[in-house]
């Protein structure tokens, strides 16, 4: 699913309400980034069973921040929707309960959503409502702007209702960290194997305890809809089951995107993998330059681009003083613009353990403004 994820373009998924939002605001809605080149995997409900449960996704500060950074929103990350691949068998969308929900990380319980505040409840009143799809793309577009604290995680939370089985009812597409099955992608050593929270990015709620743990790898194919270009860290692997990371500018999963395999020795056997970004923008024109750079200090302030050049979008969020230009490039055709950093053998030993932070900013030469992806640390 090598999807341009621009919401401009016509498609009968896309339900009016968010339509409508992209013309209210005047704004190009993006995907923030993870699922410009990513693979779905299985249908699951999580350790749900037959048994209602909220399964959720945390987009974690440590690894990206800078998504949805708006003028007219000073010191927040900006959400307007969400994306998700679900599938419902009946009664599925038409039943009652949450469905979808948006945390932010408990100040009290680090690694978990604050369940006592979230900051937006959907349970299937008018003007959200998705289409009801029995297989496929489903967006929510949300009825006012999710306002997201920088430097707190994000969790985006669906919720699975009570089925006959493990096969019915509500369920998400995942991509499996796994090599055996048919879609799957390994991460590297830049994920560790434990304590749980740092092993994975997916979550389980029991709605009648409240109790929550983190399922077993993997990351479930939900994304952030924003009003800024899409950015996301890249892997060239050659995973035979995760095919958009066998061609450049590689894949942008949360999995090996976020932590390829490119150190010296691989954690698993075979790989050598080399990394990259991948920037995406409607909003800019085919030609516009697009400068891509990285800091080995990780992120910095997040600093609106807007107060650099008014009418920009985005942020700078890597440290001013030691952000490396890597490259300009020219946007596409196909609005895309990457880099890709082929690693000599003679570095890959020196990676083990250590990180970059990575971002894009293009410059829109129609409206003499700056648009500015998310910043993204990729972990070795």
């Amino acid at each position: 699913m090598d999807k341009d994820m621009n919401l401009r373009i016509s498609r009968a998924a896309v339900p009016l309400a968010l339509l409508l939002s992209t013309m209210a605001t005047g704004q190009q809605l993006q995907f923030a980034g993870t699922m410009q080149r990513n693979l779905p995997g299985p249908f699951t409900r999580g350790s749900a069973g037959g048994n209602a449960g909220e399964l959720l996704q945390r987009f974690d500060a440590d690894d990206m921040r800078g998504f949805g950074i708006e003028p007219g929103f000073p010191g927040v990350q900006v959400v307007r929707g969400i994306w998700m691949q679900a599938r419902s068998i009946l009664p599925g969308f038409s039943d009652g309960g949450p469905r979808l929900s948006l945390y932010i990380e408990d100040p009290l319980r680090p690694n978990f959503p604050d369940l006592q505040s979230p900051l937006f409840v959907w349970n299937g009143a008018a003007g959200v409502s998705p289409p009801l799809a029995v297989y496929g793309d489903t967006y929510f577009a949300l009825p006012t702007p999710v306002l997201v604290p920088i430097g707190q995680d994000l969790f985006v939370g669906y919720t699975v209702n009570a089925s006959s089985g493990p096969v019915n009812g509500r369920m998400i597409n995942y991509l499996p960290s796994s090599a055996t099955s048919s879609t799957g992608d390994l991460p590297g050593a830049g994920m560790p194997l434990s304590p749980p929270e740092e092993a994975g990015t997916r979550l389980f709620r029991n709605l009648t305890t409240d109790a929550m743990h983190y399922e077993v790898g993997g990351q479930y194919m939900i994304e952030l809809i924003t009003a800024t270009p899409s950015g996301f860290p890249t892997a060239l692997t050659n995973q035979g089951n995760f095919n958009v990371g066998l061609t450049p500018p590689g894949g942008t999963s949360m999995l090996s995107g976020l932590h390829p395999d490119a150190a010296s020795p691989p954690r698993n056997a075979g790989r050598a993998d080399n990394v990259g970004f991948l920037f995406t923008d409607q909003g800019m024109q085919a030609g516009d330059p697009v400068l891509f750079l990285a800091s080995l200090s990780g992120f910095g302030p997040v600093t609106p681009l807007d107060q650099m050049t008014p009418g920009s979008v985005g942020a700078l969020c890597l440290p001013d003083l030691d952000a490396i230009p890597l490259a300009i490039v020219p946007l596409g055709t196909n609005f895309r613009a990457s880099f890709v950093w082929t690693l000599d053998p003679a570095v890959r030993p020196l990676l083990l353990g250590n990180s970059w932070a990575l971002q894009a900013i293009g410059y829109d030469s129609v409206d003499g403004v700056l648009r500015g992806s998310m910043c993204c640390r990729q972990r070795f």
